[in-house]
């Protein structure tokens, strides 16, 4: 998981999430020096735990998420849930524009995901 939280915030939102299950390491504010829309956060994970960028999709709810993930060289889908429109997040660059997480869970197997589950 790589975010722009501070370890403390993302701390706590696990622990209400119930995720930890889910997510082998994190790279957060605390981590790096410039916040998005600079790459330092996506790079950061990536070089920390030896991610391939062609296998990383990343998922933001605004576009200074889409301008940091573009700048690292991967890709993003967005979300609508941050307050930016769907025009606003495609024109920065979202690959796929989603209504909220439960409609990116609904279309797992179709969407760009499935492409880096096979």
């Amino acid at each position: 998981m790589a975010t722009s939280s501070p370890a403390d915030e993302l701390s706590v939102l696990r622990e209400v999430l119930d995720v930890d299950d889910a997510i082998d390491g994190q790279t957060t504010a605390d981590d790096v020096e410039d916040s998005k829309p600079a790459p330092a956060v996506f790079l950061t994970a990536m070089r920390t735990f030896a991610i391939d960028p062609s296998r990383v999709l990343a998922v933001g709810d605004s576009v200074w998420d889409i301008q940091a993930a573009r700048a690292a060289g991967v890709g993003c889908m967005a979300v609508e849930t941050g307050g930016f429109s769907r025009h606003e997040l495609r024109e920065a660059g979202a690959l796929h524009v989603y209504r909220d997480v439960q409609q990116i869970l609904d279309q797992l197997g179709t969407g760009p995901l499935a492409s880096l589950c096979s």
